[in-house]
């Protein structure tokens, strides 16, 4: 007869071990919603910031042929949603409302102290986050400029600007 003494049992998992292991779950997930949600807002400024880019082009090319930029009060008025008269006239094709908070330009203005429309400025902020914001100019009006001229799109960070490349 074989009197080889049992193996002792294992103590198996307790109750601490599990709480442990669901805590070390919830902090990956935890990080993972972070980044993917820093993703998703680094995707909207990406695509914010291409959209600004085509407005100063199809600002630039109004500019031309109708000698001046859209106006800010008087006809042909800009229209702070649609972007009219730059999308009816087929300078625009995009859809930078659907990227701004409440769907629409912030704020544009046409200031006549270069001559009539001569030059523009208009802030843009990002849906969803308001601490992304924009400048898109060719003015030394717009008040994120300081009085400097500025031509371009421009990051809007900690009251300063940085011209996208």
């Amino acid at each position: 007869m074989d009197k080889t003494p049992a193996a002792n049992p294992s103590p198996g998992r307790t109750f601490v071990d599990g709480l442990l292991v669901v805590a070390i779950a919830a902090v990956l997930v935890s990080i993972g919603f972070q980044a993917m949600g820093s993703s998703e807002t680094d995707a909207r400024k990406r695509l914010l910031e291409k959209e600004a880019k085509r407005v100063y082009a199809a600002m630039s090319a109004y500019f031309g042929p109708n000698q001046g930029f859209p106006n800010s009060f008087a006809e042909p008025r800009l229209d702070t949603e649609t972007l009219d008269p730059l999308a009816a006239r087929g300078y625009y094709e995009g859809n930078i409302s659907a990227t701004l908070e409440e769907g629409r330009v912030d704020a544009y203005e046409s200031p006549d102290d270069q001559g009539l429309n001569q030059e523009f400025w208009m802030e843009l902020t990002l849906r969803d986050d308001p601490g992304v914001r924009y400048l898109v100019a060719r003015s030394d009006n717009a008040p994120a400029s300081g009085g400097v001229w500025v031509d371009g799109v421009f990051a809007i960070r900690n009251g300063k600007l940085e011209k996208l490349p």
